[in-house]
């Protein structure tokens, strides 16, 4: 099976390989102020600031412990910021920033420094957040000492861990000392720079390699840098760009030459996390509530399990009777979740006008392959410039053998994402049971995949049918809208980011766009199946509005069910409207080719 059979369109340009990202939290800076600050020339600064996150982990931001290790600050100029080399961490749902900070007596001993901040603030990113766009967080105490963090939530990023090697153009001779000056910067598109390197005198061995930071990027972003150095007197200027690359832990150069020297610029493509699956992150969460958010709380960094799940035991009495658990081969299945797809402008579209998505999503396993998204003509509109599709894949895609393939443009035939997400007995063994976010670009955008590999699963068939008997009214149907979302009991949902991309929609309609029913019919899904791990309970949740005449009614639960193999039907009545809602579980499914 190739990757033509599937891409007719191979022979309109080269498809492009999807980049596996998660969502980082960085600090970008971290900034001191203070009226009298404006009247020195310099400070000097020692202390930590410390990040917990809601696990118990710590991560230093700044880190000058002792007193003859003080870092000095210039505050008339923007520099005055301590940030040391904060690398990106997996996105937290709360996290305590503790602060403590003392400014160095310039005469005097230990004693007469000053307290500059003694104290922690709770942040929380549970809620609504917005992505890849700067966040100003101000502290103040009464000293009138202002602590100003700023800091990026990335959707899909990886990490870049940057470095330098400076050598001669004549590599037979390497002896002597670089002396650098000068600096090395990022450009950040919000006009902004990120310093890497900033030095007056420094010096540096001909050809060693010298990392210089970490940072995250967003895979749909390229990393540009900025040289202004000097290399024992020549100047080396110049600028870099770098794309972000599938394949990690490759290193990958580019050089910025002069006639005696040159520095080769080393960028390293890194996961921005390491993925846990879902069962070691219960695992762990199970391990770290019990003790309080403390500074007792244990902080360790890896999981301790020789089971191959962890599963809890409100779940585990539901496994005991399951046949299949037993008897039967894994059944290895996809679930694809969502699929933003995003432009980077909406090039000459009017203001106020539709950004709209045609082309194709497909899918495939080892039985043959299924449009996921097919529209040429119409398309799928938004008002912003990003489209949320909800795949409904109908059957369950089944193996080892997997892809998602993409082929979309907006109304203006720009190219937004061409290319794939593939995986085969080759590649599919470290991502089973992870959330998985595959960035597929293209020239004016990209399209995020949102989707988990279970390492063995079975399919909920699910139905909503509509009944009412409303008292006032006269009309034989009633109109519809709300939302129905599923998940499941023992993963974690604990930050925005899980709960609005790793949930499956199968309905949602505003009230402008409410449907007709009458009792007895069926709710129009935009997505009626899904898989199901089976070491996993099934979690439907609804927020169901039937208005018939001027009565309104509100139809609000959440169910869960266990994949037992039996067919359920169960009931949610309110006082004129209900459902009835049906799974039937699909167990065994065929590995041969579909005809």
């Amino acid at each position: 099976m190739t990757f033509e059979n599937f891409f007719p369109e191979y022979k309109l340009g080269v498809p492009k390989d999807d980049c596996t990202t998660t969502p980082l939290f960085d600090v970008a800076s971290v900034r001191i102020d203070n009226n009298q600050f404006n009247m020195l020339e310099s400070v000097k600064i020692y202390g930590t600031i410390v990040l917990i996150d809601d696990h118990g982990n710590e991560f230093y931001i700044f880190n000058c412990k002792h007193r003859n290790d003080a870092k000095t600050l210039t505050p008339k100029t923007p520099t005055s910021v301590i940030l040391q080399n904060f690398k990106a961490r997996g996105v937290p749902g709360k996290f305590c920033l503790l602060f403590d900070l003392k400014r160095k007596h310039p005469h005097g001993d230990a004693n007469e420094d000053i307290v500059i901040f003694n104290d922690y603030k709770y942040m929380d990113c549970t809620k609504e957040v917005p992505y890849d766009e700067p966040q100003i967080a101000v502290f103040h105490n009464d000293d009138q000492y202002f602590i100003t963090v700023t800091y990026k939530i990335f959707q899909c990023a990886l990490l870049a861990e940057v470095g330098i090697i400076v050598e001669k153009t004549d590599k037979d001779d390497e002896s002597g000392v670089a002396v650098i000056t000068g600096e090395l910067t990022r450009e950040l598109s919000d006009d902004n720079v990120c310093t890497l390197l900033d030095v007056s005198y420094e010096k540096f061995d001909f050809g060693n390699y010298t990392p210089l930071s970490t940072l995250a990027v967003p895979a749909y972003s390229s990393l540009e840098f900025r040289s202004k150095l000097g290399v024992n007197g020549e100047e080396l200027s110049g600028g870099l760009k770098f794309e972000p690359f599938t394949i990690t832990n490759i290193f990958h150069e580019k050089q910025i030459g002069g006639r005696q020297y040159r520095i080769r610029v080393i960028v390293y493509w890194k996961r921005g996390a390491t993925s846990l699956t879902e069962a070691e992150i219960l695992e762990y969460y199970a391990k770290e509530s019990e003790t309080p958010f403390t500074n007792q709380r244990p902080t360790s960094k890896l999981l301790e399990t020789n089971n191959a799940y962890y599963v809890q035991p409100s779940v585990r009495q539901y496994l005991d009777d399951l046949e299949w658990d037993i008897n039967d081969l894994p059944t290895q299945l996809l679930e694809i979740f969502s699929i933003s797809v995003c432009a980077y402008d909406q090039g000459s579209c009017p203001e106020g006008k539709a950004f709209s998505l045609k082309g194709k999503v497909k899918c495939y396993d080892c039985r043959g392959r299924l449009f996921i998204f097919d529209s040429d003509t119409e398309g799928v509109s938004s008002s912003g410039d990003i489209v949320k599709l909800v795949p409904d894949l109908g059957r369950g895609f089944v193996g080892s053998h997997l892809g998602i393939i993409t082929n979309l443009k907006d109304n203006q035939g720009r190219e937004i994402s061409f290319g794939s997400a593939t995986y085969c007995l080759h590649n599919i063994e470290g991502w089973r049971d992870k959330r998985i976010c595959s960035v597929i670009r293209g020239q004016n955008g990209f399209a995020a995949v949102h989707y988990t590999i279970f390492s063995d699963a079975v399919l909920a068939k699910l139905s909503f049918e509509v009944g009412y008997d409303f008292e006032s009214g006269d009309s034989t149907s009633c109109n519809v809208h709300g939302s129905i979302n599923t998940w499941y009991s023992n993963f974690n949902y604990s930050t925005h980011y899980s709960k609005k991309f790793y949930r499956s929609t199968l309905f949602e309609k505003q009230e402008c766009d409410a449907v007709e029913l009458a009792a007895g019919e069926k709710i129009p899904l935009s997505k009626s199946v899904v898989a199901v791990p089976v070491y996993g309970l099934l979690v439907v949740e609804a927020i169901v509005y039937a208005q018939n005449g001027n009565h309104r009614e509100e139809l609000k639960f959440k169910e869960t069910f266990s994949p037992d193999g039996a067919a359920i039907r169960k009931l949610r009545l309110g006082k004129g409207f209900g459902l009835s809602m049906d799974v039937e579980w699909v167990r065994h499914i065929p590995c041969t080719p579909l005809i």
